[in-house]
C-alpha cells in the first residue's frame, strides 16, 4: 500500500470513527507498517465476518452445530471456528433416561421421579454424554445403560446427536444410537 494511500485509509478511519482505541492502534500499525498488528487486526476482521454471518448463513450455522456435537466436517474446520462464541446464540438441550427418546418423549419432565431428565446446557452440549460427576452413581451397575439425545436449534436448524452410554471394561462407552426409520 502506497504512503498517500495509508494516509487517505488512516484518515478515513478517523473521521468514521474517531478517537477509539482499536481505531487508533490500527491507525499506528499501518503508519508504522506494523506486519504481526495488521496480521492480527485482519484475524480479527474475519472473525467479526464469521459471527456477522451466522444468522444469514445455514451452512455457518450447521457448521458451527457441528463443532459444539462434536462432529464438524473437518478438524481444520473445528479448530477454525473455537474462537467463536458458543453460548448464548444456540439453543441446546440434554435429555438423558432408561429407555431410546423419541418424539414427544423429547420435552422436559412433567412430574418429579419421572426416569427422564431434561436440562439446558450452554457450552458444548455433547459433553453431557460424559455424565461428569454423575458417572459412579449413574453407572454403578456395569448393566445400566442410558440413552442420550442432544438438540441443538438455531432458528431454522436443528441438529440431534443421539448415543448409547454404558460402561465396558471399567469405561465409558458412548456409542451412537441406531435411529429406527
Amino acid at each position: 500500500m502506497s504512503s498517500s494511500r495509508q494516509a487517505r485509509a488512516a484518515l478515513w478511519l478517523d473521521k468514521l470513527l474517531g478517537e477509539a482505541p482499536l481505531v487508533r492502534a490500527l491507525h499506528h500499525a499501518l503508519r508504522a507498517k506494523e506486519r504481526g498488528a495488521l496480521a492480527l487486526f485482519a484475524l480479527i476482521g474475519a472473525y467479526s465476518l464469521l459471527a456477522l454471518s451466522t444468522p444469514f448463513s445455514t451452512r455457518m450455522q450447521q457448521s458451527q452445530i457441528a463443532a459444539t456435537h462434536f462432529r464438524p466436517r473437518t478438524l481444520a474446520s473445528w479448530l477454525v471456528l473455537q474462537p467463536l462464541p458458543k453460548m448464548y446464540g444456540h439453543e441446546n438441550r440434554a435429555f438423558v433416561a432408561k429407555t431410546p427418546l423419541v418424539g414427544a418423549r423429547l420435552a422436559p419432565p412433567a412430574r418429579a421421579g419421572f426416569e427422564e431428565r431434561a436440562w439446558w446446557v450452554n457450552h458444548y452440549p455433547a459433553r453431557v454424554g460424559r455424565f461428569d460427576g454423575e458417572r459412579a452413581s449413574t453407572f454403578a451397575d456395569d448393566s445400566v445403560v442410558r440413552y442420550v439425545v442432544v438438540r441443538t436449534t438455531y432458528r431454522d436448524v436443528t441438529v440431534y446427536s443421539r448415543w448409547v452410554a454404558r460402561i465396558e471394561g471399567g469405561r465409558l462407552v458412548l456409542a451412537p444410537e441406531p435411529v429406527s426409520p
